[in-house]
């Protein structure tokens, strides 16, 4: 699916980590990703391991860059198979905001977002290979 590719190439080449972020929820807002054939709700996240992984990774890089613990929990995702895709959200222990994760598990890459309730947001690339930086944050 074209805007699932662009989309991978925002989340693991943008500079600017709200490019990826906004154009997910473009597509959320047009029906793209919900729709998709074969598009299926995780419901048990321990066959999952590499999105566990995943969520421990953004988890661990926002923790380090707002220089605080968070704790999560619920975790709601969904996975698109054939683009080997994921997106969803954690709730966020005393947060209004959960934790938005979207993740590339052919690439190992993914961009968490996190809000406060101002609305405003952090954003973090995080990956899960040794070549990419965890510190990295736009």
């Amino acid at each position: 699916m074209k805007e699932i590719a662009i989309l991978k190439k925002y989340i693991s080449e943008s500079k600017n980590l709200d490019e990826p972020v906004n154009y997910f929820f473009a597509l959320m807002d047009q029906d793209k990703l919900l729709n998709i054939p074969g598009n299926r709700r995780v419901n048990d996240m321990e066959s999952h391991r590499d999105l566990c992984v995943a969520i421990d990774a953004a988890i661990d890089i926002a923790c380090k860059t707002l220089k605080k613990q968070i704790s999560v929990s619920i975790p709601v995702f969904t996975e698109i198979p054939q683009e080997k895709f994921f997106h969803g959200y954690c709730i966020v222990s005393g947060h209004p905001i959960p934790l938005l994760i979207l993740y590339c598990a052919d690439l190992q890459v993914g961009i968490s977002a996190v809000a406060d309730s101002t609305s405003r947001a952090d954003f973090f690339r995080f990956y899960l290979t040794t070549a990419g930086d965890l510190t990295n944050k736009h």
